[in-house]
């Protein structure tokens, strides 16, 4: 009887053994693939756009060594990074077909890729933060965040939910963490828009831009972006609650009317930059068209007379 119960009890306790490896196997297996193929859609979209975007960072800051070490573009000093000179072309009404130099300002691609490098890295910050929110939520009777504003159902049953990590906690600092980054790529777009047209224009026409009316409004444009953007994300945070019933950005639009209420017009201030920077790009672009400098040339002899220098 005493070996029948050894046995017994051996066996007993390697079943015990079993069930809780396969238990821990389980709830270590990715909650996503249990998900309906839209959330995986969601979320693989969002790992997608952080994957591009430390490519397109790592690109772009190779990119801005090389400008820094000599590259095209670069700037004549670091004292003076904003613009180089460069022995451009003009052309007289005594000879209309012959290049005269002339020392004109050229403006380097310093600002396009500070606000471009600085736009990627939020970019990748923010949807690294968003992918691990949607990773999470599969685990809770949650919807899944797919912007601040915008939350897909859940339709399955949460699989793999573990009592000892604080989901709640940590899906709000994630989420205030993606609407802070967004807050700043938003702004860096409408500046990195803006810098480059007006820069482009400048290189190819020699006319001085952008001038003080572009600087002041495309300076409101994007201090209203970061003012209102964060007046939401400041009151969203004093109001979020504490430990593992803290709530999240997007819970806090939906049931906060401050929050709420900066956030849309946050958004609106965004579409009108956006729409005002892209507005005066084409502005540029028709300027270039209208006044760039033709590079034609003829022999010296067509035009001895008309030779000067304006240096």
């Amino acid at each position: 009887m005493l070996v029948e119960y050894h046995q017994y009890n051996n066996q007993f306790h390697h079943l015990i053994h079993k069930g809780a490896v396969l238990h821990t196997h389980r709830t270590r297996t990715m909650a996503i693939t249990n998900t309906t193929s839209t959330v995986q859609a969601i979320f693989a979209l969002h790992v997608v756009t952080a994957g591009g975007s430390i490519i397109l960072v790592l690109a772009a800051l190779a990119l801005f060594g090389r400008q820094l070490v000599g590259g095209p573009g670069r700037p004549r000093t670091f004292k003076k990074f904003n613009r180089s000179t460069l022995n451009r072309h003009r052309y007289t009404n005594s000879c209309p077909f012959y290049p005269i130099p002339n020392q004109l300002t050229h403006n380097s691609s310093t600002g396009t890729q500070l606000f471009l490098i600085t736009g990627l890295t939020t970019l990748m910050i923010a949807y690294a933060a968003q992918s691990s929110i949607v990773a999470l939520q599969s685990r809770l009777p949650s919807p899944f965040y797919i912007t601040s504003a915008y939350a897909y159902p859940q339709y399955t049953e949460p699989f793999g939910n573990n009592d000892s990590i604080k989901y709640g906690k940590i899906i709000s600092i994630l989420s205030f963490t993606y609407q802070g980054a967004m807050i700043i790529m938003n702004a860096c777009i409408v500046g990195a828009i803006w810098i480059h047209a007006n820069h482009v224009q400048n290189n190819g026409t020699g006319i001085k831009e952008p001038g003080v009316l572009s600087w002041a409004l495309n300076g409101f444009w994007m201090l209203a972006i970061l003012a209102l953007g964060f007046a939401s994300w400041a009151v969203g945070l004093a109001r979020r609650g504490s430990g593992n019933s803290a709530l999240a950005y997007p819970s806090l639009i939906a049931v906060d009317y401050m929050v709420r209420t900066l956030y849309v017009v946050y958004v609106a201030t965004v579409i009108a930059a956006s729409t005002s920077a892209t507005l005066e790009a084409i502005l540029c672009w028709i300027g270039i068209k209208k006044n760039g400098v033709v590079g034609v040339s003829l022999p010296p002899s067509f035009c001895a007379n008309a030779w000067t220098d304006d240096i």
